[in-house]
């Protein structure tokens, strides 16, 4: 079950916008100072009376609270020029990390650039961390625990990456590969 709905900071902002304090409103709506802050803070769920009640303090029709607010979507472009790159130990593997910043350590997606003979070797992650690793060129074999597979173009593993785990360019020239990484807190 999910939390109330975000009315809250639909009131809030509607009553910064008016210049309210949490007491102006609170006389105004004859609805507490202490139950407005929870609601704002969407730690309650209010009822359709004492949202009437906030939407007249506000000067508002009650349908322009219960209208929830969902963020823009972003869209942001990244490529070599803005992408932070990671190295490999051995110097032959090149990271460069697509996923924006707020999803680290939750989902993280790379693009791995690999010369010939290069290996990216990695030591467990946090418990039930998964990978999916997808080669695009070149021949890349995989190492996860005691688990290992080579892969061709447009192929894919998911593993587990809560052991010791290793991608290698198993090819004679540069390989690609997308990896992305998916950590799962418990």
């Amino acid at each position: 079950m999910t939390g109330p709905p975000p009315y809250g900071k639909s009131i809030q902002r509607r009553r910064k916008e008016s210049g309210l304090s949490l007491d102006v409103l609170a006389e105004r709506s004859n609805v507490s100072k202490a139950m407005l802050s929870q609601i704002e803070q969407s730690k309650v769920n209010p009822t359709v009376g004492v949202l009437w009640k906030i939407a007249e303090g506000l000067g508002v029709q009650l349908q322009d609270l219960l209208v929830i607010e969902h963020p823009a979507v972003r869209f942001e472009v990244k490529d070599k020029d803005n992408s932070p790159i990671l190295r490999s130990d051995d110097g032959k593997c090149i990271l460069q990390i697509l996923s924006p910043p707020k999803m680290i350590e939750a989902v993280e997606l790379y693009l791995l650039h690999m010369e010939a003979g290069g290996i990216l070797a990695s030591l467990p992650h946090f418990p039930h961390t998964e990978e999916i690793c997808t080669a695009v060129k070149g021949t890349i074999e995989v190492v996860a625990g005691e688990n290992t597979i080579r892969l061709a173009p447009y192929q894919s593993v998911h593993y587990s990456a809560d052991v010791p785990h290793a991608i290698r360019n198993t090819s004679r020239s540069a390989a690609v590969a997308y990896l992305a990484v998916r950590y799962q807190r418990t």
